[in-house]
């Protein structure tokens, strides 16, 4: 039996990509790093949350995350994400369930 095998398929280089509201954040710029510190790296996450104060797609990156990581525990979130820590990004999502159920 003979097959035909098909290459990827690519869109003409001619297409720019849509642009995405990450483009626009305050962190694309910095060393990505700097936006998932250590446990207990208190200067850190400062310069992490400094970075998100006066970002302009606070918002999105907010609604991205809290899409992305879902009702993820805790300890499966990671990194300062609109400028909130993994804890505070899980107690929000758990607040905002615990108000639609309401």
């Amino acid at each position: 039996m003979i097959s035909k095998s098909y290459g990827p398929h690519r869109a003409p280089e001619t297409l720019e990509p849509e642009p995405s509201w990450a483009d626009s954040a305050a962190c694309a710029t910095v060393d990505p790093e700097l936006m998932y510190p250590g446990p207990g790296n208190l200067p850190a996450y400062k310069e992490a949350r400094r970075i998100c104060a006066d970002c302009p797609v606070q918002a999105e990156c907010l609604a991205d995350a809290m899409a992305y990581e879902g009702n993820a525990t805790k300890k499966y979130r990671y990194g300062i994400r609109a400028g909130l820590s993994p804890a505070e990004r899980a107690d929000r999502y758990t607040r905002s369930r615990n108000q639609a159920a309401a």
